[in-house]
């Protein structure tokens, strides 16, 4: 039975906090594999500040290429394909679809202190163990959160214990977390800033390039390959 972590996100677009949760949940938890799964969209966020799904994907390729994770990520298409976006419903049908193998749902601290504003979110909690990454100044939220004091009595203090258990959370803060967020790196982008950190060059070069969220630049020349263009190899699905 394979240990597969499943790190759900918008990924618009993908940076580098995203990968440092990929590394240290890996590593944390044991896991065998993290499966970084592109959301259809957050039902929290408006659709028209999402770069179209095959884009956001190829982002997270080029990001777990650059960072050489290929062996231990693998960026996936899994919602589109099950035309589901809300949590409960994806984890039901991977659960059903790969019995062979024990999840661990990933997420950072920032969705934990608004878990409670997610659909099902007690049946989330009730049936998939979850890990918890710590966040720069989002830490106290979560801790003190309505979805923390729902499980609070299936809260474990080791990581690895996620491994033998059929739900509970752990809290995982013994890491160096970065403050960054998609957010405030596409702020710096339409604001005329480049280079911006915790954004990867080849990342800034493939938005520019493809005029994503209304942002272009006639100076980035970097070989991207747009999704409809010629496919690069592309991971297996899980």
């Amino acid at each position: 039975m394979a240990l597969i972590g499943l790190f759900g996100g918008s990924f618009n677009p993908p940076h580098e906090g995203h990968m440092n949760i990929n590394a240290t949940a890996h590593k944390a938890l044991g896991l065998s594999e993290v499966w970084m799964m592109v959301a259809l969209g957050n039902p929290l966020k408006a659709p028209a500040s999402y770069a179209p799904f095959d884009h956001r994907l190829e982002m997270c390729r080029i990001m777990v290429e650059e960072h050489g994770l290929t062996e231990i990520v693998t960026p996936t298409d899994i919602e589109r394909r099950i035309q589901a976006n809300q949590t409960a419903d994806v984890l039901k049908s991977i659960k059903e679809m790969h019995p062979q193998h024990h999840f661990i749902w990933i997420m950072g601290a920032d969705n934990l202190a608004d878990f409670h504003r997610w659909s099902r979110w007690q049946f989330v909690m009730d049936n998939i163990p979850i890990a918890v990454l710590a966040r720069p100044g989002k830490d106290d939220d979560a801790l003190n959160s309505e979805a923390a004091r729902y499980g609070a009595s299936i809260q474990i203090q080791n990581p690895r214990d996620l491994a033998t258990v059929s739900h509970g959370w752990c809290f995982i803060d013994h890491h160096q977390s970065l403050d960054v967020s998609a957010s405030s790196i596409l702020a710096k982008l339409r604001a005329g800033e480049r280079n911006v950190d915790g954004l990867n060059p080849k990342i800034q070069d493939y938005i520019l390039s493809n005029g994503l969220y209304g942002i272009s630049d006639v100076a980035a020349k970097a070989e991207i390959v747009a999704p409809h263009g010629k496919k690069r190899p592309k991971a297996p699905r899980p």
